[in-house]
């Protein structure tokens, strides 16, 4: 089963996927992936996490769909960019085509275990990492509490977020129904470097929807 569900997660990747081992609870207990490591297609770190616990259905992976039950990720390290001279962000040369048709309503795919679907029920980060980067123009007056970096291409602006915990008990990445995607949040808390001085965020709820690389 493990072994199943990790080749369907190879599939979907564009980039380089590697697990350093495999546990398992039998067929219908879901798997473990210990040591998980996602590239993307120019060798830059995507997702590091040291474990991921997955509760699957196994008929919708034979079947050409992705429907997780249940994702919990221990201690992930998830880097979100978009370098200069690039027109898409690395989850969505990563993990998909972009998409072009209307972003889904808040009921789109919602129980459709048709083909094409990826949809997660229930995930859950603990004690993570995100770092956001995106091109900066050199326009701002400024720069003082700014956190720049360079980066191939030139020089991004760097937004990071230490200890993120978070509940989304929907995820839905790809539908056959409606292009786009759909990220409900629950119990978001983080430490949040969007400056250079930290601000803490406590229990903050929300919807994200995602159409075109726009958020």
């Amino acid at each position: 089963a493990g072994r199943v569900v990790l080749e369907r997660l190879e599939r979907s990747i564009n980039g380089s996927f590697e697990v350093e081992r495999i546990t398992s609870r039998g067929l219908l207990g879901g798997v473990t992936l210990h040591g998980v490591t996602i590239v993307d297609p120019d060798g830059r770190p995507f997702v590091r996490a040291d474990s991921a616990r997955l509760q699957y259905r196994l008929r919708t992976l034979l079947t050409g769909s992705v429907v997780f039950d249940r994702i919990t990720l221990h201690g992930p390290d998830v880097v979100i960019e978009r370098l200069p001279g690039q027109d898409r962000w690395n989850y969505d040369r990563i993990l998909s085509d972009p998409p072009s048709a209307p972003t889904p309503t808040d009921t789109a795919a919602t129980d459709d275990d048709g083909e094409g679907l990826v949809l997660i029920r229930d995930a859950r980060i603990r004690d993570g990492l995100v770092t956001v980067r995106i091109p900066w123009d050199g326009t701002d007056e400024d720069t003082s509490r700014l956190i720049l970096e360079p980066v191939p291409g030139g020089t991004a602006r760097t937004l990071r977020f230490e200890g993120v915990t978070v509940d989304l008990p929907r995820v839905v990445w790809e539908s056959p129904d409606a292009d786009g995607k759909v990220i409900d949040v629950e119990d978001l808390a983080t430490r949040a470097f969007i400056w250079d001085t930290p601000a803490d965020v406590r229990e903050l709820d929300g919807t994200v929807t995602i159409r075109d690389s726009v958020v």
